[in-house]
């Protein structure tokens, strides 16, 4: 009975982990289906060079919020809700700061990494387009993919899952009236993601707090 209860409760929780996270991923997907339908095969290959920066800001957030999470949760299973509450504050914290570097940084240095990794004379103006407008408006992302895992940490795992599937409706929507209906070309694909991504940051930073 305890070894069923025990599996019930990790399929509880694992499940959701992964849909979300499955979720997450979902989004570039998205984008390159519309683009795809919209711009043709320069579109894609201009998201396929620029996606490098956006995998970095994905990495980094990813890293600080599992990171926040581990020492979240095992504050919380030794009772220890003070170190718990330090522990999400910190990583959040880091997140603010990693939006400000990030999003800054990667902003100014785009226009020379983007040559660096394979941006020629074609690519170039649409993937500075689209990587301008995700470090510009990176927090949502950076906030999403950081605070998901502390939801999760903290037990929320089916309001995690959720999140992402409101968010991804979100981006699907917002993706089909500005690249489809505005025909604003890639700078439109990069906003219905940021901003899909900072409506699930107004969920998920409540939640959490």
């Amino acid at each position: 009975m305890q070894n069923t209860a025990l599996h019930k409760r990790f399929f509880q929780y694992a499940l959701p982990s992964m849909m979300s996270q499955l979720l997450n991923s979902c989004f570039i997907i998205v984008d390159g289906f519309f683009i795809g339908q919209n711009l043709g095969d320069v579109g894609l290959a201009a998201i396929n060079v620029a996606w490098p920066i956006t995998a970095l800001i994905q990495a980094i957030s990813l890293g600080l919020g599992i990171g926040g999470s581990v020492r979240m949760a095992t504050a919380l299973g030794k009772n220890d809700l003070q170190e718990a509450r330090r522990a999400r504050g910190n990583t959040l914290l880091m997140l603010l700061v990693s939006t400000v570097v990030l999003g800054l940084g990667l902003t100014l240095a785009s226009p020379y990494i983007l040559p660096l990794i394979g941006a020629n004379e074609e690519l170039y103006p649409l993937a500075l387009e689209y990587t301008r407008v995700i470090c510009m408006l990176s927090v949502g992302q950076i906030m999403t993919t950081g605070t998901l895992p502390l939801l999760r940490g903290s037990g929320k795992t089916i309001h995690a899952m959720v999140y992402m599937i409101v968010g991804l409706i979100g981006n699907i929507v917002m993706d089909w009236l500005f690249i489809q209906v505005f025909q604003w070309g890639l700078a439109g694909a990069a906003l219905a993601t940021t901003m899909a991504q900072i409506f699930c940051a107004c969920m998920t930073i409540p939640t959490l707090l």
